[in-house]
């Protein structure tokens, strides 16, 4: 049988195929020559642009070579578009590169050497096209520009160690001696010749530099500040209780106050409510003595004769007013033991930490209660101020029941949460037991959960490390008979495959006190 010349190669190829496959060829168009063969135990096997351009990679990879790694796996890419192994290849040599592109331009330009850090920003963008924070590090030529020139500057004025170490002591001694200009003008002069850097050991001269700047603001500033329009004196009854602070069982109005409701004692069944009377706003008050004060150098405190409170009950509590009642209101209003209706118009401060706090531990008895506004003025140098002024005062006399303390805690004091989804017999009775005995003098009575499901926490790859769950613990401290609610989490290690470990206890932060009778 006779067969044409394609054909006859045909048969020809496809019986050394079925007698010999590992000595097949693959031929390119009608000629003799084998596509890029590559010898194996096999046999020959043809390579493609493909295999050659990822081979290459490899290669330059592990020889250390990344731009030509990176070239390399992009060629690879361009023959197999989307192919996961020459765009992960491409992607990691990629990150390297940037990586290191990044530690060179960031030490170049903190270095001073812009040239290098252009030239690596250049380069970098050549290689990669788009990349964002060569763009940047180019755009900061002009600005390494200026600090090579600082830092030239710097080493010029640089001090020896010894200059450097009288500088500091210079410095401090004249800090100790209350003489803020030379003190900060000794502080500057450290940090201009870099005697003084940003370091941790030299942290404390940096709050140094902060004080000596505030206080010779303040030093300059005293005896200047012009006064702001405030409101005035609002009527007669201001006019009679300037500087007063004075107590009803009423609201005490401030546009028609009525003095013959004032009242100076009461029961703790009474409503307390109190009013304010300024000669000049809070804000004037700083500026009669050229103070550039801040709302939180104003604050309430509460004395009660005969009695003294655990260290952990402050009588003193900063007002933090701000806008108009800071700047203009000459009168203001306390709600010290408002009605019901009225609890929750008047800021907690009022009536939970003056009162409810103070009143409710008090035995049964008659006790003198003074309130003041006090101004807390910062002693300068000459002690021209004082330590504060008092800008108002009041007081009054109130008879305490132990047959009122039930309501009055429930009136004055926030409820305690309800539980939450994961709130159950089981989690509260592990979390008193977790947390008796840490903290000495204090006894857990009440636990609740009020987290709705658990918190997962995950590392950056997504593997679980632990979850979390919040609550409230309700603690008595024992010495006093005072309960406070703490807001604690827990936490459970995950340990592999679905499993979690034991409850353990995380953290606490401080909380309220609530009456006892809302403990149940």
């Amino acid at each position: 049988m006779k067969l044409n010349g394609k054909l006859g190669a045909l048969f020809l190829a496809l019986v050394l195929c079925s007698a010999n496959p590992v000595q097949a060829q693959i031929k390119i168009g009608g000629g003799n020559k084998i596509k890029n063969p590559v010898k194996t135990d096999k046999g020959n096997v043809a390579v493609t642009k493909y295999d050659k351009a990822m081979k290459a990679g490899q290669k330059a990879e592990e020889a250390g070579n990344l731009k030509e790694a990176y070239k390399s796996y992009n060629e690879a890419l361009e023959e197999k578009y989307g192919d996961y192994s020459a765009k992960s290849s491409a992607g990691r040599v990629e990150k390297a590169l940037k990586d290191d592109y990044l530690v060179k331009m960031r030490a170049a330009n903190e270095g001073g050497d812009c040239e290098t850090m252009v030239n690596l920003a250049d380069e970098s963008l050549a290689l990669f096209e788009v990349w964002s924070d060569a763009t940047y590090y180019k755009g900061l030529n002009e600005k390494c520009k200026e600090n090579a020139a600082t830092n030239a500057a710097y080493e010029k004025n640089k001090l020896s160690d010894a200059d450097c170490q009288k500088l500091k002591a210079d410095a401090e001694a004249e800090f100790v001696a209350q003489n803020y200009s030379k003190a900060l003008e000794l502080l500057d002069k450290g940090y201009a010749t870099k005697c003084i850097t940003s370091a941790g050991s030299d942290s404390d001269y940096r709050g140094m530099q902060i004080a000596c700047q505030n206080m010779v603001q303040a030093e300059e500033a005293k005896y200047k500040r012009e006064k702001v329009e405030d409101e005035g004196i609002t009527g007669d009854v201001h006019q009679s209780n300037i500087k007063k602070i004075v107590f009803s069982t009423s609201k005490i109005s401030k546009e028609s106050p009525n003095s013959s409701s004032f009242k100076n004692s009461f029961t703790t069944a009474d409503n307390i409510y109190g009013r304010v009377f300024l000669d000049q706003s809070l804000d004037n008050a700083a500026n009669d003595i050229g103070r550039i004060s801040q709302a939180t150098d104003y604050s309430y405190r509460i004395t009660v004769s005969g009695h003294n409170y655990p260290e952990f009950i402050d009588n003193q509590y900063v007002i933090q007013m701000k806008g108009e009642i800071y700047e203009s209101w000459t009168t203001f209003e306390l709600g010290l033991n408002p009605a019901s209706s009225d609890v929750k118009s008047y800021r907690s401060l009022d009536y939970y930490s003056l009162f409810w706090k103070h009143i409710y531990y008090l035995p049964e008895g008659s006790f003198d209660v003074k309130i003041e506004l006090v101004f807390d003025v910062p002693e300068d140098r000459e002690h021209k101020f004082g330590a504060e002024q008092i800008l108002a005062e009041g007081s009054f006399n109130i008879n305490v029941k132990n047959s009122d303390k039930p309501a009055l805690g429930k009136k004055l004091c926030d409820p305690l949460p309800n539980g939450g989804g994961l709130n159950s017999s089981t989690h509260t009775a592990q979390m008193i037991k977790l947390t008796t005995g840490k903290w000495p003098g204090q006894t857990p009575k009440k636990a609740i959960v009020t987290s709705d499901a658990w918190n997962v926490h995950k590392d950056y790859l997504g593997n679980i490390l632990d979850r979390t769950f919040t609550g409230v613990i309700v603690v008595k401290h024992e010495k006093e008979d005072m309960y406070q609610v703490l807001d604690v989490s827990f936490i459970q290690k995950y340990q592999g495959g679905g499993k979690y470990g034991a409850l353990q206890f995380e953290a606490v932060s401080g909380g309220d006190f609530i009456a006892k009778e809302l403990v149940k």
